[in-house]
Formats: C-alpha cells, structure tokens, sequence
C-alpha cells in the first residue's frame, strides 16, 4: 500500500524486545528500538504509550517519551517496566496482548501514529524439551508450506491465512511449522491473537560454492522487519 507521510519525519518500524524479571527486579520490562525512515533529518521525540489490551480503548497503563536523533543514527531505547505481580503473560491458553500506541512529535504537532501491540513471554530450550514463559510445552505442529491453488504461494486474502490456523486448531494442533517461506504478517498477526505457536524455517538463499554466504539485501531487509 501507498501512505502518505511528513516531509519532517515519520516512523519505519518499532523493534520490541521484552524481557522477565531477572536480578532481583520484579518487573517486565519492554524495550522498544524506533526506526525512522530514510527522509527524517531532524530530532523528534518519540512517545509510547501502553494499553492494558490491544484495543487501547481505555486510558494508557503508561506513556513515555524519548528524544531520538534523524534517520540513519543509532536510536535509543525507550523501556517501559511493567509490574511482574500484575502482568498476564501470553500463552496458547491465554493469548493476552497489550496495546501500544507509537507516536513521533515536533513540539504538540504529530508527524506520525501507529497502533501495535506486545506479547510478554519467553521462549527456552533445556536439552530436548522447550519451554514457554518458564512452563513445559509440547508442540503439536502441522507442516504449512503455505500453497494456494488459487494463489500458488501467495495467499488469495487474508481470511484463508486465519483459515488456516482456525483448522489446524480444531483437529487439535498448537502451533505450525511454517516450511521455506517468508509468511505474511497477517499471518503472525493472527497467530498471536488466537494463541497459535509458529516455528518460522526461512528459505535458502541463492548461491553456489563460492556465493554460499552471500545475502541479498531483500533477505537481509526480511529478517529485519520480523526480528
């Protein structure tokens, strides 16, 4: 899609990394990595707000703001820390998401506004068993590979991608093994708000003997905006 941005600034994507409480703090902590898009020149400040859900209907949890410098400079990180007593984490039985509102402002004007949400949880692994949010999972994955017969590759809109999660759920799956292919987003999107575990397989890039560790810039730009 096509949309239309300031001349001054506007925002290229969020990373969000969430972390659990660790050394003794009691308190989730969520941190997020403004990128600006290539045109911003000039600092802004970038504001956070967090939701209690994902439909940010109420009044925020918490709202904070940074100064960050104009495009193509190392952004800081803005953290927001959440109470561990009170949080809800998410699981496959309560996929529970937070809302986030991101801003960039000059002054009162806003130069751009994005709905998102976060997810708390972690994800490890001892010896051969995984383990979410600290709990045992088994996975009980189907093997997605993402064909359409309407669409090859490319899925015809966006319901067939709920589609999909909503049957594989119903014959008792937890999560997809998504095979050698880039998935859209909406697919994660969905993921996240039914529940839905996803184990990602990125597809080869090309490349014989002698390119075999070359990355092109489209792979290199993928892994970047899912990260």
């Amino acid at each position: 899609w096509l949309e239309r941005v300031g001349r001054r600034g506007a925002l290229e994507r969020v990373h969000t990394a969430t972390r659990p409480p660790s050394g003794g703090e009691r308190c989730w902590r969520v941190a997020l990595h403004p990128v600006l898009a290539g045109h911003s020149t000039a600092p802004a400040v970038f504001e956070v707000a967090l939701f209690a859900n994902r439909s940010n209907s109420r009044k925020p949890l918490i709202v904070k703001r940074v100064l960050v410098p104009p495009a193509r400079s190392r952004q800081p990180a803005l953290v927001l820390k959440l109470d561990a007593r009170k949080v809800r984490t998410w699981c496959p039985s309560d996929p529970h998401l937070y809302g986030l509102r991101y801003r960039l402002l000059d002054g009162q004007h806003v130069l751009d506004e994005v709905s998102s949400y976060v997810g708390l949880r972690t994800v490890s692994c001892k010896k051969d068993e995984i383990f979410l949010n600290g709990e045992r999972v088994y996975l009980r994955l189907v093997l997605d590979q993402g064909y359409y017969p309407d669409g090859l590759w490319t899925a015809p809109c966006k319901e067939a991608l709920l589609r999909d999660i909503e049957l594989a759920q119903g014959l008792g799956f937890n999560g997809a093994r998504l095979h050698q292919k880039v998935f859209e987003p909406w697919y994660y999107y969905y993921a996240d708000l039914l529940g839905f575990l996803v184990v990602s397989e990125y597809p080869d890039w090309p490349g014989d003997k002698t390119r075999r560790w070359f990355l092109p810039d489209g792979y290199k730009a993928l892994v970047e905006s899912e990260w």
